[in-house]
C-alpha cells in the first residue's frame, strides 16, 4: 500500500510547472518574468521589481525610513536588522467567535442532529470558541468547530468568523469611547462647579 503525502496543491503546482497548462506572464513589456506557481508569486515580483518602494504593500512605519517591501517577511528582516526590533507581523488567525444566520438556510436538516444543532443556532446566534463542546446535541456528541463548518458548507447556515486580530480593533474603539464619555462627563463638572 503506498501513501502520497504531498498536498494536493503541491501536486497541482508540479504538474503545471511540467505541462504548463497556466502559465503567468509579467504584464511589463520590458520584462521576461513568468511563473507556473500561484499568481501570488507574479504579484510578489511586480511589487518587487516594477513598483517603487513607496507604493509597495508593506511599509516601515518609523518616520525617519522610507522603505517599503513586497512580502512581509523582508519588512520583518527589515525592521530586525536596520530598526533592532524584533516584530512579529504575522495575524493571529485563531476563531474566537462564530456569528450564525439560520433565516437563509438554502437547505432543511433531515437527521436529528443536524436539526437538534439548528435549533440550538437559532437560540445562540452567537458562540464563543471557549463555548465549544459545552452544547450536547445527541448523548454523547458534543458541538465543535467542524460542527458549525459543516452546517455552513451544506447550506443550513451562513457563517460569519471573526478571529483574534479581528476582535483587537473593537476592544480599542470601546475603550476609546468610555475614554471620550469620562472626558465630556469631567468638562461638564468643572462647567457647573466653574
Amino acid at each position: 500500500m503506498c501513501t502520497n503525502k504531498t498536498a494536493r496543491n503541491t501536486n497541482y503546482y508540479r504538474r503545471n510547472k511540467r505541462e504548463r497548462n497556466i502559465v503567468h506572464e509579467c504584464p511589463y513589456s520590458n520584462c521576461n518574468y513568468e511563473t507556473t506557481g500561484p499568481k501570488q508569486t507574479l504579484t510578489n515580483h511586480i511589487n518587487a521589481k516594477h513598483k517603487p518602494e513607496s507604493e509597495r504593500p508593506f511599509q516601515c512605519k518609523f518616520t525617519d525610513c522610507n522603505r517599503g517591501f513586497a512580502q512581509k517577511c523582508l519588512l520583518q528582516n527589515h525592521y530586525k536588522k536596520v530598526h533592532k526590533l524584533k516584530v512579529n507581523l504575522k495575524k493571529d488567525r485563531t476563531i474566537v467567535e462564530y456569528h450564525i444566520n439560520t433565516n437563509n438556510s438554502q437547505y432543511q436538516p433531515t437527521t436529528s442532529s443536524t436539526i437538534n444543532r439548528l435549533n440550538y443556532y437559532k437560540q445562540t446566534p452567537t458562540i464563543k470558541a471557549t463555548d465549544l463542546g459545552t452544547f450536547e446535541f445527541l448523548p454523547g456528541k458534543f458541538l465543535n468547530a467542524n460542527h458549525i463548518h459543516y452546517d455552513a458548507r451544506e447550506g443550513y447556515i451562513t457563517l460569519k468568523t471573526l478571529n483574534v486580530d479581528q476582535m483587537k480593533p473593537r476592544k480599542i474603539k470601546k475603550i476609546k469611547k468610555i475614554k471620550k464619555i469620562k472626558k465630556i462627563k469631567k468638562i461638564k463638572k468643572q462647567n457647573i462647579s466653574g
